[in-house]
Order: C-alpha cells, then structure tokens, then sequence
C-alpha cells in the first residue's frame, strides 16, 4: 500500500503509521532492507505492510517481514542477560545486570587469552551484515584473526570467481531470456526484495529457466527443466558442459581472443570429460547434459545464477571456476540478459575493522582460513606479485 492508504488504515483501525525500513534480514542485509509500513496500536507494535513507494520491494514483504510483531513480542526472545547457574543442558539460568555481564565477559576472555593466546577466541557470525565489522574490530583489537562466517557462504564463490574472472558477476534476471538456477534456492532463500521477486518477475514475462538442484523446490515447480544432480557433483556437470561447447565450437571466439588466457590448454584438457563420463557420477543422463549446454551457449542473454549449494561441497572451488569459466567463453559475461559485472557496493568513509593491526603472525593461526593463506592479510605489498602475474599473461 501506500502512505495515503497506510494512513487511512491506521485511522480506521485506530492505529498510528511507521513508516520505516525492516530488520528482519538484519541491518545491512541483501536489498538493504525493505521499506514498509509499522503500525501501532496503543503503543504496541501490531502488523506490517509493504511500501509501495520503497524502490527496494515496491510494496511486497515475505513472510519474515510479516512475522516482525511475532519477533518482537516472542515469549522466547533474550531481552536482558542470562547467566547460567547449572550444569549445562539443564536451562537453568539467572537474570544479571549488563555491568555484571559485561564485567563477567571481560575477566573470562582475559584468563583465556593469557592461558591459551588470543586465537583461542573466535566468533561465528550469522549472516553477515553491517555489524559484521564491528565484531571483526573486536576480534582484532583482542588479538585473533578467527571470525568465522564466509566460509560456509559466500566466500567460496566470490574468491573462486574473483581468482578466475576477476570478479563476482550477478545474473541479469530483468533481461535474460534463459535462466539457469545451479544449486539455488530463490523462494525461500533470501529477502523477497531480490531473489524471489526477480524469479517470478522473470518467470511471468516468458524466460525459460532451468533448475539444477537434487531436490524438488517450489522453483522446481516452475521451471522449464529439472536436472536432479547427485549432490557434490557439479563439478563434474560442469566440465561435461565445457567439453560440449568446446568440442561443438559454441564458443564466442571474438570474446576469448580478446579476454581469455590459457584457452588451448583448456581445450586439450576437457577432452577427458564427455558427458557419457558426468552421467555416471552426476547421475544424470549424457543427452540431458548435452542438450543444456547447447541450450545456454546458443541463447544470446542466457544467464546462471549459481547458489549456495554449489559452495558446500568439497570441490566447490573446482566447481564454480568451471561455471566461471563456462561463462566466458560463450560470451555470457556483462552483456545484457548474461551475467552482470556489479559495481562495488558503498563503503563507510573510514575503515573500521583494524585491518592494519594484522599481521602475518595472527594468519598463522587461522583456524579455517577463508581465503588461501597465501593471500593474506590481503595488503597491497601481498596483491603486487598476483597482479603482475596476471598482467604477464
């Protein structure tokens, strides 16, 4: 609805209008937070309704957004400090102040950190949003290079894209005529302001979509084409479909002359990896594969929207550097209707997480690195020899 309509609800209703930004995915989050509409009712938050002016969902709000008041008041959301006062598993626990939490806090990480060195102290983040770097700060300022999070999202398909393309590339849902969902989850995974409401956008205006996934999903559904790949086989699909373009010549030959490095090479090595040999271990049928790479190469705005899934495996990094390279040599890349180099997302004026305190001893002890130990810290000194390397090429 819009402000004029929200204002003549909340008057029916006796109700004042909010309007404002939703948390739910949290502060920073994907889309940078839809725009609705809180009212109250006798100083209590009641329900929620989508901005029609917000240019970030344009009125619609998911089923999270909707949930806000259920969060708000949930019987079992932590308002104050608890301190446990049994053994653990029992879920006994006492209320304490903030000062004696705090204090509390302090005294446990200093013990640690003089028994067991800074690193001991890592933090698992939730998704990572604009507080993100404030607990990077802290870890810092304590002495451990350990916040963990990327890792286990994100992380694996923007260094593999980045090391192999240069960047992370987004799909180009509003003008792809083919969309290929590898291991992707738009429905439910994610804010409604992105990947849900360009999918269905996209599926209502006519694109063919194709969904790669062992499970069937409401995208499934939807789609054009179901490929039930066996899980932690994408890899393997992958270099069946280079194989195929390259052995059949679908290839945008202006855009690898002039952009690509190494493709003889290339060329020689897929020859290993026929789709007869994917079948056995995708467990999907050679003719299916082969009819999907032909697909993608020969549609001019054809698109691959590469999800999480595909990073939770152990070859994810072989993986997505296949798909990235899949994508450059049919000419897929930053063209309309392909996928989409982005510009880089607003930065604060100033820095916040210590990256200068640094240093290559704290990378040492990394638990799980989540980028090659070799690039890190990544300072310029360490970014000079890789770009040189690739500017030799």
């Amino acid at each position: 609805m819009n402000y004029q309509q929200a204002l003549e609800t909340a008057k029916k209703n006796g109700e004042r209008v909010v309007p404002t930004v939703c948390g739910m995915c949290g502060p920073g989050g994907p889309g940078g937070g839809c725009g609705i509409y809180a009212f109250v009712r006798d100083g209590k938050f009641v329900k929620v309704a989508g901005m029609d002016e917000s240019p970030v969902n344009q009125g619609a709000i998911c089923a999270k957004g909707h949930a806000a008041p259920q969060w708000v008041y949930s019987p079992d959301r932590l308002t104050h400090p608890l301190r446990r006062i049994g053994r653990k598993g029992e879920g006994r626990f006492e209320r304490i102040t903030w000062d004696v939490a705090i204090a509390q806090i302090a005294e446990t990480l200093k013990a640690q950190k003089a028994s067991y060195g800074p690193e001991s102290l890592a933090i698992l983040s939730p998704a990572r949003r604009s507080y993100s770097e404030y607990i990077v700060r802290f870890l810092t300022a304590h002495g451990s290079p350990n916040f963990g999070h990327s890792g286990i999202c994100a992380m694996q398909r923007a260094f593999a894209f980045m090391y192999t393309i240069g960047t992370w590339p987004q799909p180009d849902y509003q003008r792809s005529d083919l969309i290929i969902l590898w291991g992707r989850q738009p429905i439910f995974s994610g804010p409604v302001a992105r990947p849900a409401k360009s999918f269905l956008a996209a599926r209502q205006r006519g694109a063919k979509i194709i969904a790669i996934k062992p499970s069937v999903e409401p995208d499934v559904g939807m789609a054009d084409l179901w490929l039930p790949i066996r899980p932690g086989t994408d890899t393997a699909l992958a270099l069946a479909m280079l194989h195929v373009v390259i052995a059949e010549d679908l290839l945008d030959h202006a855009f690898i002359d002039r952009w690509c490095s190494g493709f003889d090479p290339l060329k020689t090595h897929i020859r290993q990896y026929p789709p007869a040999w994917a079948e056995t271990i995708t467990g999907l049928p050679a003719s299916q594969i082969e009819s999907v790479a032909r697909m993608y190469a020969t549609t001019r705005r054809a698109a691959i929207d590469l999800g999480n899934g595909v990073e939770h495996t152990p070859s994810s990094n072989d993986a997505i550097r296949a798909v990235a390279i899949l994508m450059a040599i049919t000419g897929h890349l930053d063209r309309p209707g392909t996928d989409l180099f982005v510009p880089p997302a607003a930065k604060s004026p100033k820095p916040i997480t210590l990256k200068e305190r640094v240093t290559q001893e704290m990378v040492d002890k990394l638990v799980g690195p989540e980028f090659p130990r070799a690039f890190q810290p990544l300072s310029k000194a360490r970014l000079r020899p890789i770009i040189a390397s690739w500017k030799a090429c």
